[in-house]
């Protein structure tokens, strides 16, 4: 079984589509969001699930919301209800604040039961609670940089730990969404077929798809302000 547990923008047509490549190969999947139900701005169109007109705007809604602590209670209930339901193991993939939500979780003893795998892009929460340790593999994949802390203290903090592999893309944080200020065309697009044909096709070795990750080494130009990007 795969969860997709989205950034705060919730489930876009980007998350449905990769749910929908996920069923397509026969698997069971499932989308968490840090909605109740899809958030539309009343002056959106209806051409995705969740559409804001900025991020400053999803990050109101996901504060108002609830905020990481909610999120974080959302994501164990639902994965506490998937180890009860089903006997398929469980492979979980977060993005930015989902990222950061499932580390919390995967701290917790019950994912030991079902939960195979996480893996968290971009995970940038994590850096305020870094005294947590998964009971389950857990990989994480950094950006190059962030604004507002030290990418490679926090990657330094983390290595140490048992159950952590950690890889770091010359990309920004949230390369992968289309919604995001920092959308990367062709590094979302190529980290879209990953998720959708090498994940699937390695549950039964995760670590393969870090693997396949590491090994891509396009230049990458970027969309949004013409440089070049390296994903190692």
């Amino acid at each position: 079984m795969l969860v997709l547990i989205t950034d705060i923008f919730g489930e876009t047509n980007w998350c449905q589509s990769l749910i929908q490549a996920w069923r397509a190969k026969g698997h069971n999947a499932m989308c968490l969001s840090p909605y109740t139900s899809p958030y539309i701005a009343p002056y959106d169109s209806l051409t995705d699930v969740t559409l804001f007109a900025n991020e400053e705007q999803a990050y109101q809604q996901f504060q108002f919301s609830g905020g990481m602590d909610s999120y974080a209670e959302k994501v164990e209930q639902a994965l506490q209800q998937a180890t009860q339901e089903t006997n398929e193991p469980i492979i979980c993939v977060g993005f930015s604040a989902g990222a950061s939500a499932l580390w919390q979780v995967a701290a917790m003893s019950f994912v030991k039961d079902k939960v195979k795998h996480c893996i968290g892009f971009y995970p940038g929460q994590i850096r305020h609670s870094l005294e947590l340790t998964p009971q389950i593999p857990f990989s994480l994949v950094f950006p190059k940089s962030e604004d507002h802390f030290d990418v490679e203290s926090v990657i330094q903090h983390l290595v140490t730990k048992q159950n952590v592999d950690i890889a770091q893309v010359e990309l920004k944080h949230g390369y992968a969404n289309p919604q995001s200020d920092n959308f990367n065309e062709l590094a979302s697009r190529e980290l879209t077929q990953l998720l959708a044909q090498v994940l699937t096709q390695t549950l039964d070795e995760p670590k393969s798809f870090m693997q396949q990750l590491s090994l891509q080494t396009h230049e990458y130009k970027g969309i949004n302000n013409g440089t070049d990007h390296n994903i190692h």
